[in-house]
């Protein structure tokens, strides 16, 4: 699934309207990243955002243990989850502006009238 086509099938679901934003859950988070990483395929990329060269490279020889079988996948798993985690995030927050601006386009949301929310006039600035 491409990037566009979640965010176009989900849409209202990414969408917190009383508060105005955007906001994912986690399992949202996760085909999203799926969706980006099947369509552009840098999940390296993202994840040596967080890891220095030398963890780069102990990421990619874990991986090749765990194909041939001298790392089991749950340590595999395990120990990369949080890297993971914070690429996923990441991918998210690169997405936020590109699900904001598809809502405003699909559902043009009332503006928030400021000045009726904090109690003022326009006339107490003229």
């Amino acid at each position: 699934m491409s990037v566009d086509r979640f965010i176009e099938e989900n849409l209202i679901d990414l969408i917190n309207e009383p508060d105005r934003c955007v906001e994912l859950s986690d399992s949202q988070e996760s085909e999203l990243a799926l969706a980006h990483i099947a369509e552009f395929g840098d999940l390296t990329e993202w994840l040596s955002d967080d890891l220095s060269f030398q963890d780069l490279r102990e990421f990619e020889a874990d991986m090749a243990r765990a194909f041939i079988g001298l790392l089991s996948h749950d340590d595999f798993f395990l120990k990369y989850a949080g890297e993971f985690n914070r690429a996923k995030r990441a991918i998210s927050d690169h997405y936020e502006d590109k699900i904001w601006n598809r809502y405003c386009d699909v559902c043009s949301p009332e503006p928030i009238d400021y000045y009726d929310e904090y109690g003022l006039k326009r006339s107490d600035f003229a």
